[in-house]
């Protein structure tokens, strides 16, 4: 965000002054590239902190355990698949934490999960 923010005031900057369409076309194009390296610079400095955060060196493959769930069938051939201990991180979709509060309504060529009233 930083970067299209300096990108626009140096153009607005280079407009100010009478520069041959050449010149400001090489001048474009360095600031393009510029801001590029810059993001890219960013994201290599963040995937490296991530890196040290991250005891193990399987970044960005994250141990994911095995969850334990329950389908439930709701209605029109809908599947919900509930889980029996934590959340749906790691869970086939859609994963709903209880099944009990919606039914499943075909409306036109889509399914959709709605809530009971």
């Amino acid at each position: 965000m930083v970067d299209i923010l300096f990108f626009i005031i140096d153009l607005i900057f280079f407009l100010k002054f009478n520069i041959l369409v050449k010149n400001k076309k090489k001048i474009t194009i360095f600031l393009i590239i510029l801001s590029y390296s810059l993001f890219n610079l960013k994201n290599f400095t963040r995937i490296i902190e991530e890196k040290k955060i991250v005891k193990e060196n399987n970044f960005p493959y994250f141990y994911s355990p095995n969850q334990q769930f329950i389908t439930h069938e709701i209605g029109n051939n809908i599947q919900l698949h509930v889980p029996t201990s934590s959340g749906c991180w790691a869970i086939k979709t859609p994963c709903i934490h209880h099944a009990d509060h919606v039914f499943g309504d075909q409306i036109g060529p889509f399914k959709v999960i709605k809530k009971k009233n």
